[in-house]
């Protein structure tokens, strides 16, 4: 299906937002910071990145710029711990940050599932 770079410094979520993509057939490639994230997203251009917005090594936003700077078409799912439920999605929190989707956690697989399929469509 698509490759997918996941990028969170919480190992534990990663490696279950990894399984869920691989087991719906997705190729998944993981990163433990926005630093080691930006060499990963250089070296391969995955068709969508899922990303922490609060990690340390170069934070979600200042990552996220840098990707939409140099790959202006990037798809981007931001999630965070920090997001309301009020604001996930496709809205106006997303435009302001410049990504295609939010997604608050936790949330449920199906969501996430549901969302990754929206944003590569």
């Amino acid at each position: 299906m698509a490759l997918i770079l996941v990028v969170d410094d919480e190992t534990e979520l990663r490696d279950m937002i990894g399984i869920v993509l691989q087991k719906n057939g997705h190729e998944v490639l993981e990163a433990g910071d926005g630093v080691a994230g930006l060499d990963l997203y250089r070296e391969t251009q995955p068709e969508l990145l899922v990303t922490d917005m609060m990690m340390p090594g170069g934070n979600g936003f200042s990552f996220v710029d840098t990707v939409k700077t140099e790959f202006p078409n990037a798809k981007i799912i931001a999630i965070s711990g920090e997001f309301r439920r009020e604001t996930d999605g496709a809205g106006e929190l997303a435009d302001v940050m410049n990504v295609d989707y939010t997604l608050s956690k936790p949330f449920h697989t199906h969501d996430l599932l549901k969302i990754v399929n929206k944003v590569l469509e």
